[in-house]
């Protein structure tokens, strides 16, 4: 609605707003997995993220997982021949 202001006039205009809902965006779990004694990289360990999300590290220990909904969770890593570890 338009507003008509004459010469030397103040008004008070107020106006109520109501909020764009924006969504959280998803996050990205990355990192790399090692043996805590030698410190050589890990191949294909599993790492789940809750019950959410769940990625394998790659050949040199690499892993990403993505997509993940903003949250709270425990970390779960475990690998053949590892005693499994969450954080």
């Amino acid at each position: 609605m338009p507003i008509t202001l004459a010469a030397g006039e103040t008004k008070r205009v107020d106006a109520l707003l109501t909020p764009v809902y924006v969504p959280p965006q998803p996050a990205t779990l990355w990192g790399i997995i090692a043996d805590a004694v030698t410190g050589y990289t890990i191949s294909g360990a599993l790492i789940e993220v809750g019950t959410v999300a769940s990625g394998y590290s790659d050949t040199n220990g690499n892993y990403q997982i993505t997509g993940i909904p903003a949250g709270t969770y425990s970390i779960t890593v475990s690998a053949s021949g590892y005693v499994t570890r969450t954080l």
